[in-house]
């Protein structure tokens, strides 16, 4: 006897023969045993699920209800404008904004997606039990995947999730996480979107993106604005941002390669792999810089507590600006709560980018486990007042502020820390 199943859908509008093993294909007597053990009965068709077994191993909708007939059309009302989709917006004065494509239709939770109306019956269907139907419900008319429900009166489509709406192979779903396979640029246009973002390749210069949750590029950002309102940055390669680039995470942090020419504020963590050059660098927690030289150069970094390889440069002349805030101790646990499972998915999601090859999936796994553990390694530390910790060379030159107090580094130091003790800067060797 072959091996497969027979799935019903629709509450009884149709059924799908399933096979769970392709060395075979199941006779007609066996299609029709099981369909006599579930007490399907109406609309029946073996003779033509057993031909399209033949040339194909996906599921096939072999039982079908016959469908009431009604007095009146049955009309759609969208909850969403689908026409607008991938078209310029247009500003008063007739002027198209490429940068803004509407390219997804951006959900909010329990919002209706679409409805129909209920019409008025003159003639009585029958379901694939043989059972009489005055009414078929809106998942009649379209296929449902994830994350949405059907409203109890089985009128509307409802999104269970805050997310966008994508149709893939003529089934409706709901994601929280929008996913761009290449770059961000005139062929995507920017992205306002009120859960999580994925970037295969780069944000192109002038571009947006604001996520309500968190944002992943896979690649570098040049000159564009990155805004999290809830949840964190984090970008694999750096940011080059030619003088006009920020980056806000004001209630997550901000994960990074390096960063050249950019503004960046976070509201607990910043973390660089390697430097930060000519660039303002503000968090409410701390900021590190690990791996590579992990050197700050040219730039003002204001935070509670900093801890970097080298500030300063013997070879330049460039200026760097070190201010204390004294914010709370930062709460890493509750952006952690959310970060983890999300740092944890970007691999499965970009394994299913074909552009990304398996030596760069190698490359996101060990930077992800990275972040991970600095994540982790944080969690665990706490500083009662603010320092910077640096662990190879703190240049002359270098000034340190903290409300009316000031100090400026007279010569190079090595391996030192930065504190305020009764009123004044002390370097203390380490």
């Amino acid at each position: 006897m072959s091996d497969f199943s027979i799935a019903i859908n629709d509450n009884g509008l149709s059924a799908q023969l399933i096979l769970e093993s392709y060395d075979t294909i199941p006779s007609k007597e066996d299609i029709l045993k099981k369909c006599k053990d579930l007490k399907i009965s109406h609309g029946i068709d073996v003779d033509l699920a057993i031909e399209r077994l033949e040339s194909s191993s996906e599921p096939i909708v072999f039982a079908k209800c016959t469908k009431p007939k009604y007095k009146e059309d049955i009309s759609f009302k969208w909850g969403v404008d689908l026409k607008d989709i991938h078209k310029p917006n247009i500003d008063a004065n007739d002027n198209a904004n490429y940068k803004d494509l509407n390219q997804f239709i951006s959900l909010s939770k329990d919002q209706k997606i679409v409805s129909i109306n209920k019409p008025t019956v003159k003639d009585s269907g029958i379901d694939i039990f043989g059972n009489k139907i005055d009414f078929l419900p809106v998942n009649a008319f379209f296929q449902v995947g994830n994350n949405i429900t059907i409203s109890e009166d089985k009128l509307s489509l409802i999104a269970n999730i805050d997310g966008c709406l994508f149709i893939k192979s003529g089934v409706l779903h709901v994601d929280d996480v929008y996913q761009i396979r290449g770059d961000v640029d005139f062929h995507t246009g920017n992205i306002d979107f009120n859960g999580d973002v994925i970037i295969g390749g780069d944000v192109k210069s002038g571009f947006q993106i604001i996520s309500k949750g968190n944002i992943y590029v896979n690649g570098t950002v040049e000159s564009s604005d990155l805004r999290s309102n809830e949840g964190s940055v984090i970008i694999k390669n750096g940011i080059q941002g030619k003088n006009n680039c920020s980056i806000k995470a004001l209630k997550g942090s901000v994960f990074t390669g390096y960063v050249q020419n950019a503004s960046i504020e976070c509201g607990t963590l910043f973390h660089a792999q390697n430097y930060v050059i000519d660039s303002k660098i503000e968090s409410k927690g701390i900021v590190i810089l690990s791996g590579g030289d992990g050197i700050i150069r040219g730039s003002e970094v204001l935070s509670k507590i900093i801890k970097c390889n080298t500030i300063g440069s013997e070879n330049s002349s460039s200026y760097s600006e070190v201010i204390f805030n004294n914010e709370n101790d930062m709460n890493l646990q509750p952006i952690s709560s959310n970060l983890i499972p999300f740092l944890e998915s970007i691999k499965d999601r970009l394994m299913l980018f074909p552009s990304i090859k398996s030596d760069e999936m190698d490359i996101i796994e060990n930077r992800i486990a990275n972040w991970k553990k600095v994540i982790d390694i944080n969690l665990k530390e706490t500083f009662d007042a603010p320092r910077a910790i640096v662990k190879k060379h703190l240049f002359n030159n270098i000034n340190f502020n903290f409300d009316d107090l000031k100090f400026s580094s007279d010569k190079v130091y090595n391996n030192v820390e930065i504190i305020i003790e009764n009123q004044n800067f002390k370097i203390v060797e380490r």
